[in-house]
């Protein structure tokens, strides 16, 4: 009877721990359950944050990044509008120096025209002031000429004057000479004493 009541009681106490067992682990299933629904609350939960945060960290950057645009779109603006004026001023300069190059260039033609014109006067003076001074060198060579021509034909007229002059002379020296020389000859016929009456004689000269 005994040993029958420790069998019961051991068996009771078996299915006691078995149960305990069973309720155990139902018990650890459920807290396993629990906390698998808390990890998941949890990374929903969290993701969630992240999701927010992601996006407020989106938002603050796409804000930023709208400022720093802004600001770049300023600051473009701003170069824009310098490089525009600086454009703008560039261009009148360019403007103001092809409108003084081309009046440089209409002066310069100007000159270039009256330079020219100056040229062709002095070319026309000058070519009228050679042909004076032509004419009158030409008339003074002429009239140089003449004289010359002149005097050779006066010293050519005086000359042949000298020579007729010389020419008579030697002539009249031929005939001289000729007379004296038959003088020479008729004389000691002609200078004999012709006597006359009385005793005086008469000397017949060549002259006689």
């Amino acid at each position: 009877m005994r040993s029958r009541l420790i069998a019961i009681l051991l068996a009771a106490l078996l299915l006691a721990g078995a149960r305990a067992e069973v309720v155990a682990a139902a018990a650890l299933r459920r807290a396993q359950d629990a906390l698998t629904d808390t990890r998941k609350a949890m990374d929903h939960e969290l993701a969630q944050r992240l999701q927010r945060e992601r996006v407020t960290i989106a938002k603050a950057e796409a804000r930023k990044a709208r400022l720093l645009l802004a600001g770049d779109l300023k600051q473009r603006d701003r170069q824009l509008r310098e490089l525009q004026d600086h454009l703008n001023a560039n261009t009148a300069k360019l403007a103001q120096a092809q409108k003084a190059q081309a009046e440089v260039m209409r002066k310069s033609r100007e000159l270039d025209d009256a330079k020219r014109e100056l040229d062709l006067q002095v070319e026309d003076k000058v070519q009228a002031s050679l042909a004076k001074v032509r004419s009158t060198a030409k008339a003074e060579a002429e009239a140089h000429l003449k004289a010359k021509v002149l005097g050779k034909e006066t010293q050519i007229a005086g000359m042949q004057r000298q020579i007729e002059l010389l020419r008579r002379r030697a002539d009249q020296g031929s005939q001289q000479l000729q007379g004296e020389a038959f003088e020479q000859q008729v004389r000691p016929r002609c200078c004999r004493p012709v006597p006359l009456a009385g005793r005086a004689t008469i000397e017949l000269g060549p002259n006689s």
